[in-house]
Order: C-alpha cells, then structure tokens, then sequence
C-alpha cells in the first residue's frame, strides 16, 4: 500500500491500469489510495480523493473495474503503519593502534628469542623452527617478517644499538651536539654511549663475525653492519666541522676513520673482554683517546 499527496501529476501510470489512465485522465493534485494484491490476478482498487480527509468509503471515481478484496474498514489502520527501519548491526570498528601493539609485541618477542637461541646454541645449529616454537609464532610468520636469520640477527642489532635508555642512544647523540658548545663533553658523553652499547652488541656482534668466514650470507651482512656505522660517524664528523670544533689539519674522513675505530667492538674485545679492563675505564679511555685525536 502506498499512500501519497502530491502537488503534481502522479506519473508513470503502471502498465496494467493504461486503459483506467486513459479513462480518468490525468489524476492532479489529489491523494490517491493504491492497495495492492499479492499477485497480479488478484483485485486492485485505485480510488481518487478529493481531500486527504475526505473517508475512504466514499470515493469520487472508481478507476479500475475489479472486484475490491478489501474492505475500507481493513484499508483505514493499514494507512496508519508506519514502514519499520531495518535494524542494520554496525560492524566492530577495526582498532588499529591495538592490531598494531600487537604486531610490535609479536616482533620484540621473536627477536628477543632469537637472540637467546643464536647466543646458546650457535648461530648454525639455530633454526627457525626452534626460535618461531621458543616466541609461540609459525615459521612462516618469522619468514614474513624477517626472511629468514640474517634478518633476524639485523633486527637484533638494530635493537641492540637503541641502548638502555627510554630515549635511543643515536637520538640522545643527536640531541647532545645540538645543544653542547663544549666538543669536548660531547665527547665524553659518546665514550658512556659506547660502554651503555657495547656490553649488549658485543656478544652478538663477535657471533656474526666469527660465522662469517663460513656463512657469506654473514659476510655481506657484517660489510653492511660496518659500512653503516661508518656512514654515521662521518655524520657525527660533518657535525664537528659545521661546529667549527674539529682540528684545522683533519678532514671529515679522518675524524670519521677515528669515530669508526674508537666505537668498534674489536676495540671493546682487546681491552674489556680480554685485558679485563673496567667498564669505567674503558669508556674515559675512549673519549680521552678521541678528545687528543680531534681537538
């Protein structure tokens, strides 16, 4: 049933009531009752108005000839309902700052296990297996993220070098020769950087380096583990000049050579972990031995 007040020509006429069109002609600014059957065969009743409240048991023309299947009485509280709105239910919406911490949390762990794994048993006899069984993750997860061990031993560098502290250790660096005229506390800030990092590069980064002669997977990843603090000293060296802090004789490269040497893990093996030198006094010695260097 559809019931309308229109202001203008009620148009298209249904193809089935052409001929009733034709005889009323064209129905104009009144309200029209439409009731419909369940099927075609059955009796349609088409009643015109004159005004919206004029009863519908008395109408003014009757347009089509079948025999009505209900009674006004049936038709007067069927006008009245009203179309109920469907109930749509709204889907969940999709939380990605908590898909996301997870995600993180899926990474930390897996790193952190290989990295217990790659320390225990070798970095060899390690499998993704074990390591994906150890952080509760399929092997193909692990091979996603990191593509398979020399991925994960990048990864485990990289957070490594991020130090102990809340804020990472190549930002506080950063924040340092921002905010410190004084070269040489700037300098003395990097030998701490170097005793916070190396205690926990060293043991994977001497690993790496002693697989490396059979892994060349290893190889080329320990040239780019070295070319990559290479071109971060050279940004520390290029800092040094703008600054106007570096000794007139040396060049950028020079000061980056002695910022690679002094920050090596070779250096921290030699003198902490084989000369049993104090953690102290390793990092004094670093940036006393860059201090007479640079300045």
């Amino acid at each position: 049933m559809d019931v309308r007040d229109e202001r203008k020509d009620l148009l298209p006429i249904p193809a089935h009531l052409s001929s009733a069109a034709k005889a009323a002609g064209w129905m104009c600014r009144r309200l029209v009752l439409v009731v419909l059957g369940k099927a075609r065969c059955q009796g349609l009743e088409i009643m015109l108005v004159r005004r919206a409240h004029q009863p519908i048991d008395r109408p003014e023309r009757l347009l089509h000839g079948f025999p009505p299947q209900f009674r006004s009485s049936m038709l007067e509280p069927m006008a009245s309902m009203r179309r109920k709105s469907r109930t749509v239910k709204r889907k969940r919406p999709y939380d990605v700052t908590l898909r996301r911490e997870q995600a993180n949390q899926n990474h930390a762990r897996i790193v952190e296990m290989a990295e217990r794994r790659f320390l225990r048993d070798g970095y060899t006899k390690t499998t993704i297996a074990a390591i994906a069984k150890d952080a509760g993750v399929s092997v193909d997860t692990i091979y996603k993220s990191f593509g398979g061990k020399p991925g994960l031993i990048r990864a485990i560098r990289t957070r490594v070098l991020l130090g102990t502290g809340p804020i990472p250790a190549e930002q506080r660096s950063d924040e340092i020769q921002l905010h410190q005229p004084d070269p040489r506390e700037i300098i003395r800030r990097w030998g701490e950087f170097v005793t916070e990092i190396a205690p926990i590069a060293a043991p994977i980064l001497l690993l790496v380096r002693d697989a490396a002669g059979t892994h060349p997977e290893l190889r080329r990843l320990l040239e780019e583990m070295d070319e990559d603090r290479l071109r971060r000293m050279t940004d520390n060296a290029r800092r040094f000049v703008a600054a106007g802090h570096l000794r007139h004789d040396m060049t950028i490269a020079d000061a980056a050579n002695v910022l690679w040497t002094y920050s090596s893990i070779e250096l921290y093996e030699l003198l902490v972990l084989r000369r049993n030198m104090p953690l102290k006094t390793y990092g004094r010695f670093v940036a006393e031995a860059m201090i007479a260097a640079l300045l």
